[in-house]
């Protein structure tokens, strides 16, 4: 391996079963082989397996950091794994150097029936480091865990929030060559997160060589140089992780144009006036699910009120595929209630220039009454529609929403 390589994956593939039996059975027959000294052909498949990870490359230097990014099941973990020594490739070469640190599991490495500061001198020599090293370093590691007054308890009365709060605090202060970090950063809240965040730039900014695999790909963006996409245990793309984050929302969208036509049955309501239909349009008027950012944006509300109804209040929200809010415009905020309504009729909401990010996007649509507290009729999360990037030469790639600015050198 190249001196100025500190990581090299060549060509690994590893494959599982989807029987336990027979993977037991296979495991004891290949074990037997190679103690004989004959080949397991681990090359072949065999009867109910599957290649979770086929023929994939990379290699890194000290202080780059590398995402791994896909959908579920794409083989983001069976890697960090491999990486970490869990598991071994049946085809292909890992090349590491220097200490690992690696935060793949939520109690991963930690005894439940020990406590805290127990399982921290524990969790330090699997990581390398001595009593001396944990003891120098013990204080600064319960402060960034912060865990309170439940450092002298057994671990299994831990949430999986502390769980993942100590490992991350041991791991990232047995100062890594290469650290390791999987979604399970999800499972703190935000302020953890951001103090992990934070934590792990600043290792990088040390020479620590960075793998993180996260769904949220704003702090991929802010993380990592590079990313690695994988989708079905294959390599989609690597490179600039603008890039390939790039690639992947528009595989994303493209996944949703073809299967957009999804069901919901979450409805509710007295339904004294009752939602009858509910079309995303454009400046055409002509109705559709997929849209261009900047583009005029409507959503038609048909109704029809079986009597008079006091002042409704009409609403709509609209949420990420992850289901942040982004927007809940409605009329009594916007003045424009009227004093009953009765019978059928339409409402109309327009956007002149849609300033939504690349993606999918959920809507509830909602009739409740003068107050805000009796729902009429709520359609929650019943409606979808897509946004693609816009044709024009501004194409911002992070982030919720493009706000229309202009930069000036002064």
């Amino acid at each position: 391996m190249n001196n100025d390589i500190i990581m090299s994956v060549d060509k690994v593939s590893k494959k599982f079963c989807r029987s336990l039996k027979k993977s037991m059975v296979y495991g004891v027959t290949d074990i037997a082989k190679n103690m004989l000294g004959l080949s397991s052909h681990s090359e072949r498949l065999r009867s109910g397996e599957f290649w979770a990870m086929d023929d994939v490359s990379f290699e890194l230097k000290q202080g780059e950091s590398l995402a791994l990014i896909g959908p579920n099941g794409s083989g983001k973990t069976t890697m960090l794994k491999m990486l970490n020594g869990i598991f071994w490739p049946d085809k292909g070469k890992i090349s590491m150097r220097g200490r690992m640190g690696a935060l793949i599991s939520v109690g991963a490495g930690f005894h439940p029936l020990l406590t805290g500061r127990e399982n921290i001198y524990i969790n330090g020599a699997i990581l390398g480091m001595n009593k001396s090293e944990v003891d120098r370093k013990f204080d600064s590691i319960i402060a960034f865990a912060d865990i309170g007054d439940f450092l002298d308890s057994p671990v299994k009365h831990y949430s999986s929030g502390m769980f993942v709060r100590l490992g991350f605090a041991v791991a990232v202060h047995c100062e890594p060559d290469i650290l390791l970090v999987d979604e399970i950063l999800a499972v703190g809240d935000m302020n953890f997160q951001a103090k992990c965040i934070d934590r792990m730039e600043e290792l990088g900014r040390q020479g620590t060589t960075k793998i993180y695999v996260s769904h949220d790909l704003n702090s991929v963006a802010r993380i990592c140089k590079k990313a690695l996409y994988l989708s079905g245990g294959k390599t989609r793309g690597y490179g600039e992780v603008a890039d390939i984050i790039e690639q992947y929302k528009k595989d994303v969208v493209e996944d949703m144009r073809v299967n957009s036509n999804k069901t919901h049955e979450v409805r509710y309501g007295t339904r004294e006036i009752e939602i009858l239909k509910v079309e995303f349009r454009d400046k055409n008027n002509e109705s559709k699910q997929i849209f261009k950012r900047g583009e005029p944006f409507k959503v038609n509300i048909a109704y029809h009120a079986h009597k008079d109804v006091r002042a409704p209040e009409f609403v709509i929200k609209f949420f990420t595929d992850n289901g942040t809010l982004v927007s809940q415009p409605n009329t009594k905020d916007h003045k424009v209630t009227r004093e009953t309504v009765t019978g059928k009729g339409e409402l109309e909401y327009s956007i002149d220039s849609l300033p939504l990010a690349l993606g999918h996007y959920s809507v509830t649509v909602a009739i409740w009454d003068f107050a805000g507290h009796l729902p009429h009729d709520v359609h929650e999360k019943l409606y979808d529609f897509i946004v693609e990037p816009s044709s024009g030469n501004i194409n911002e790639r992070r982030g919720l929403v493009y706000m229309p600015a202009e930069w000036k050198w002064k």
